[in-house]
């Protein structure tokens, strides 16, 4: 993914879904690469601890973010995001979902048999 990996950050026009998840990637990939070419493990804990408290703290700024959004509909009315519920409620057949299971399960042993 070109955000991830810090390609998007070379790019000054990459528009971004929120400036929030801008600033956790000018925070996390700079540690990342840090991280890697770290010999000492009390420094690499320390790094990794860094990026946990910056997702964290992304998590709990995009949480606060997301519970201020409001909703409009087609009739121009604005429904705070919390209570939009009824407006993106899905339905999974059970069937669908035990196919689902299946498939996830086969990839997760497929994928981890190695290790």
């Amino acid at each position: 993914m070109k955000e991830i990996r810090g390609k998007a950050l070379a790019d000054k026009d990459y528009q971004y879904h929120t400036p929030l998840y801008k600033a956790l990637l000018e925070q996390v990939v700079p540690l990342r690469t840090s991280f890697r070419l770290e010999k000492d493990i009390s420094a690499k804990k320390q790094m990794a601890k860094q990026e946990f408290d910056a997702w964290n703290s992304y998590l709990e700024h995009r949480k606060q973010e997301i519970s201020e959004l409001t909703i409009s509909t087609e009739d121009d009315s604005a429904t705070p995001y919390s209570e939009a519920g009824h407006l993106y409620s899905h339905h999974i057949p059970a069937g669908t979902l035990q196919t689902l299971k299946e498939y996830f399960d086969r990839f997760k042993v497929s994928c981890f048999s190695n290790y």
